[in-house]
């Protein structure tokens, strides 16, 4: 998994961002999350990042 953004890399305050996702997708995020042993913050935010960096392009 790619590093997620944190305080340090963004050089700003983090803010919160409230999403509406199917449950079944939000069951699914939670167990990937606990696999990898990681928090579904870190997750998101390298989704997110992923998908910003690819429509930069």
């Amino acid at each position: 998994m790619t590093e997620a953004f944190t305080r340090e890399a963004t050089g700003g305050p983090l803010v919160h961002l409230t999403v509406q996702i199917p449950e079944q997708m939000r069951r699914r995020l939670k167990a990937a999350a606990a696999n990898d042993g990681t928090s579904v913050r870190a997750i998101v935010e390298a989704a997110i990042g992923r998908d910003l960096e690819n429509r930069l392009r």
